[in-house]
């Protein structure tokens, strides 16, 4: 330390306090891109649209989940923009809902109120899981509806069955 102290010293450096920054925060997402600047996902799109179209015109009641998963910087987003925005998917999917989950933190609750959000372009103060269930019901059952989560991280299998068993609960509803 007293090595560190001399050079400081020497070196006319000036010690100062900065504040902490705790935590990197990524800009949020949204479901707007400018397609005529995106180069070489042509293929890709056409193949997840076809995907997406063909699986909800069979009218399977199952929910479809489609990860696209990539390093960071891959396109992962833009390729999702790009879907989202696609005529067909505007046109076949009654409700369209994008939601920017972040690595911050999966909390199913969290993310069934930014769905809600989504769908109804309103704030959702509902903090029981119950209720947030039945208005997610009412706002998707019968409904074809795509939904796009953004900048997910996580992999506890345990918390997306929990996301998942609430679509798929709406679902069985239709039946």
């Amino acid at each position: 330390m007293e090595d560190l102290a001399v050079e400081i010293r020497r070196f006319g450096f000036l010690i100062k306090r900065v504040p902490q920054i705790s935590d990197y925060s990524r800009p949020q997402t949204h479901s707007y891109v400018d397609k005529e600047t995106v180069i070489g996902r042509e293929k890709d799109k056409e193949d997840i649209v076809s995907s997406l179209i063909n699986y909800a015109a069979s009218n399977k009641k199952e929910i479809m989940v489609l990860p696209i998963v990539a390093m960071g910087g891959m396109g992962k987003t833009t390729l999702s923009q790009l879907i989202y925005i696609d005529h067909r998917v505007e046109s076949h999917f009654q409700l369209r809902m994008w939601v920017y989950i972040s690595d911050a933190y999966f909390d199913v609750t969290r993310i069934v109120r930014l769905i809600i959000e989504a769908a109804t372009k309103k704030k959702c103060n509902v903090l029981s899981m119950e209720l947030l269930g039945e208005q997610l019901q009412e706002i998707i059952s019968e409904k074809r509806y795509l939904i796009v989560l953004d900048d997910v991280w996580n992999e506890n299998i345990n918390q997306w069955e929990e996301l998942k068993t609430l679509l798929d609960l709406v679902e069985k509803e239709v039946q």
